[in-house]
């Protein structure tokens, strides 16, 4: 199961990074890995930890490495629900020191590009606000534009990056 997970990780960062073969069995490697998406417009999302409350995590939690595990899990679990609950479709994985979800939305709906970043906002803030209340982890979140295609997926990997990047300074 472990071995699967990486290589399900892998995959992700190789579509992060815009170096995911666009074959005729990509979609079913994506799929042996359990990825799935069932559109083919994305929204990735960067997420920074900023603190780790000490009285959950304990004294100098912020360097505490052997929290980290937990606080991805935690992450990756409760993120992943909420855009599951709002009809999307959301992919987490760590890379370059950050927790990145790669979203996945449509317009069936009928809504158009600003109603469905509105909806990812909303997820977003309910997640970070949710985190923060019940496990004491605080976060900041950037997000990208939504862009075509699984070529798109590196476009906006690298928007919510100058993103998230800009707001640390």
């Amino acid at each position: 199961i472990k071995q699967k997970e990486t290589l399900k990780n892998d995959c992700l960062i190789k579509l992060l990074k815009g170096k995911f073969n666009q074959t005729l069995n990509a979609d079913s490697t994506l799929l042996e890995y359990g990825i799935c998406f069932k559109s083919d417009l994305y929204v990735v999302s960067v997420f920074s930890i900023l603190r780790l409350e000490e009285e959950i995590f304990g004294e100098n939690a912020a360097g505490q490495a052997e929290s980290m595990p937990l606080v991805h899990f935690i992450m990756k679990n409760i993120v992943e629900e909420m855009f599951q609950q709002s009809q999307q479709t959301a992919y987490m994985v760590e890379y370059d020191n950050y927790l990145v979800f790669i979203i996945n939305t449509d317009r069936s709906g009928g809504n158009d590009e600003t109603e469905l970043l509105e909806l990812i906002r909303s997820v977003i803030r309910k997640s970070i606000d949710f985190i923060e209340e019940k496990f004491g982890i605080v976060l900041t979140a950037a997000i990208s534009n939504a862009h075509q295609g699984q070529n798109g997926i590196k476009t906006a990997y690298f928007e919510a990056l100058e993103v998230i990047e800009y707001q640390s300074f």
